[in-house]
């Protein structure tokens, strides 16, 4: 795919400036569109290119431009996703994968993923999300009672890394869910189809089969600590996913709480506790969330991040 081209729709030259040295590195050709009839031109120029679309350009004729360009090619909407409407998007528009901040880190991050991911160049993993030369923390987690050892070693990374008081105790809640979602949700009686562990109380002890493993993997670079979740289950679906947030923005911001236990946190919840969610789903085979947390020193800093989203695998 290195024939591949970028069409960038957007007016914001703050953004244009953080962007150029990402999509450089690439070595893609640019094409810049600055204007309605730019874009509806770009827009109409077929299938293989990957089109990178500034909600904020042009208003409500654009918003419906930035929909049929979801509907032909690879596209990468940049907005909030806290916005209800953003992810109503997602819903009404199965094609469209993600939904990307405007704020960009070198070298890493959702953005680089994302592009790397559509170029064909690498899987969707920690290395894919942070800036090179960063180690990463690799657990493997069958029996429930275990989970708490390895949480703890957790928290005394987050808490080494210099941010604000309670980023240790979330960063914990984030990992927490998505084990229990791993160990608890995610594996299916063959026989019912339904899942085959959800009954149980959080309290009571769990040792899964080999093959139901929950991988638990972190590590840190100068912007973010990322925390990625792999089950071989691959039950979780981008519906689900993109339900669950349409509810949960309907309903309010007022809902969410910064909680240092996980337990009945939800994914809901888990969206406003993280800087970026990605999703890659394997049908059947395995499910891996990686969750990204803005290293930030204060708490109304990191609340203020512009978060992303990003779906990968359902039509691989």
């Amino acid at each position: 795919m290195a024939s591949a081209k970028i069409h960038i729709v957007s007016t914001d030259d703050a953004f244009l400036a953080a962007l150029h040295p990402q999509l450089a590195w690439f070595g893609l050709d640019v094409v810049l569109a600055r204007d309605l009839i730019q874009a509806t031109t770009l827009v109409a120029t077929g299938e293989e290119n990957i089109v990178i679309y500034d909600l904020e350009f042009g208003g409500d004729a654009a918003a419906h431009l930035a929909c049929q360009a979801a509907r032909r090619s690879r596209t990468l909407l940049v907005a909030d996703c806290s916005n209800a409407e953003v992810i109503q998007l997602l819903g009404q528009f199965p094609r469209l994968d993600h939904v990307i901040g405007k704020r960009l880190e070198a070298g890493g991050g959702s953005l680089s993923t994302v592009l790397r991911r559509l170029l064909g160049q690498g899987p969707v993993d920690l290395g894919s999300v942070l800036a090179p030369g960063g180690s990463v923390v690799t657990e493997r987690i069958a029996d429930y009672r275990h989970t708490a050892g390895h949480l703890q070693k957790l928290h005394a990374y987050a808490s080494a890394l210099g941010c604000f008081d309670t980023f240790a105790d979330l960063a914990t809640s984030v990992a927490w869910e998505l084990v229990m979602n791993g160990l608890f949700d995610a594996p299916l009686d063959q026989a019912t189809g339904h899942p085959k562990y959800a009954h149980l109380p959080r309290s009571e002890g769990l040792i899964v089969d080999d093959a139901e493993t929950v991988t638990l993997a972190y590590g840190h670079d100068a912007h973010h600590l990322a925390i990625a979740v792999t089950d071989p289950s691959g039950t979780l679906s981008r519906a689900a996913v993109v339900q669950s947030l349409t509810r949960c923005l309907r309903e309010g911001r007022d809902q969410i709480r910064l909680k240092s236990s996980g337990a009945g946190i939800g994914l809901y919840m888990l969206f406003h506790s993280v800087s970026f969610l990605i999703f890659e789903v394997r049908p059947h085979q395995r499910t891996t969330v990686i969750a990204g947390l803005s290293r930030s020193r204060r708490l109304k800093d990191f609340e203020a991040y512009i978060r992303s989203v990003s779906f990968f695998g359902e039509r691989s």
